[in-house]
Parts: structure tokens; sequence; C-alpha cells
């Protein structure tokens, strides 16, 4: 609903990755691991889709402009999804990032851990689209999601018995915060999410 003020709301985000799909890949193969790309970067993104769940109402962005994954031991975890389109009708800028300092992590994109509590850097989730004739608003939502999450990262492929292979492991971050501020312009898959 328009106007709406979100602070102090609840959330829920997840990310549904697979790191082989990204452009680029960097690891020291014990303290981090990175995967990024998009079509910004004329490669594939590692972000299959992610979304938020706000008061209830859910958004998807499927983070094929710009995706990110990123856990290091140092520690620190950060996922981002960005959709940004203009085809000469309508253009879009979606995004959903998570950056957080969690109490530990692990080097490894295809390792489970978890739950464990964490600080926010960085977190902002936004959807903005607009008439690419005239450049008026069509939708304008924008926040800063809040301070302190719990992680946990697990596989959500169905338990077949089986050991997946590193490239098939499924990745869910969940944490718990709340919408700072509602403001600005109102498998081989890895998933995280993040609750409030």
């Amino acid at each position: 609903m328009a106007n709406t003020d979100l602070t102090g709301a609840s959330w829920v985000a997840t990310f549904t990755y697979d790191k082989t799909l990204g452009g680029f890949q960097s690891t020291d193969g014990s303290s981090f691991d990175r995967s990024s790309g998009g079509s910004n970067n004329s490669n594939g993104s590692p972000i299959i889709a992610s979304a938020i769940t706000i008061k209830g109402v859910s958004r998807t962005i499927l983070g094929q402009f710009d995706g990110q994954v990123y856990t290091a031991s140092t520690p620190r975890l950060f996922h981002l999804a960005v959709d940004v389109s203009d085809n000469g009708f309508f253009g879009t800028d979606n995004e959903l990032i998570l950056d957080v300092v969690p109490v530990s992590a692990p080097g490894s994109l295809d390792q489970n851990f978890g739950p464990v509590a964490a600080t926010v850097n960085f977190s902002f989730v936004q959807f903005y689209t607009y008439d690419a004739l005239s450049f008026a608003t069509l939708e304008s939502a924008s926040a800063d999601l809040g301070t302190d999450v719990t992680y946990s990262v697990s596989d959500p492929l169905p338990d077949t018995g089986a050991v997946p292979e590193p490239a098939s492991w499924a990745l869910m971050i969940a944490g718990f915060g709340l919408v700072g501020a509602a403001q600005r312009r109102v498998l081989r898959r890895r998933m995280v999410a993040a609750t409030a």
C-alpha cells in the first residue's frame, strides 16, 4: 500500500543461486569464496532468484543484471541481486542487498552453518518502475533493513540419502531483523533467506 511506514516491520529475504553460473569466481580455497556476474558484466549471474517478504507481501528479483554471493571466515557474508531494464516503454531498478558480519562464517559457499547472530553492515531493498516515455514514476518503494539478524545456511535439496556434489549444494541464510526505514523512491542452487 502506498505511503506505508515499514519501520519495525519484520522481513524474510531469500536468495537462490548457483555459484558455477557466475561469470567471475574467486577463492583461496580456505578463507573466502565469491561468485559474481550479470548482464552488466556481459556474463552469467550466479543469482537464479531472490525474494523479500515484508508484512506478508512478497516480491521477486531475478538478479540477472548484477548478482553477487560472497562468504569469508573473517567473518563476512554478502549477497546482492539487481534487475535493471528499460524496454522503451517501462523501466525498472529493483535491488536486494545484504552485507552482514556474523559471529562466524565458512570460507566456502558450499558449506552449511548456523544459525549464527550477525550485525548488518549494509542492507537495502528497492522496487522502482517508471514510464520510459515520460519518466513518470509508476511504482516506488524502498527500505533499509534492520541492524541485527540471525543467519543459518542449510541445504534445501530433498534428502535422497546421497551426498550432493559441491555444485549442487543449496545454501539458505535466514536472518531476523527489522525494517529500518521506508524512504527514498517510495540443484545447483544456493538459497539465502533473511527473516525478521
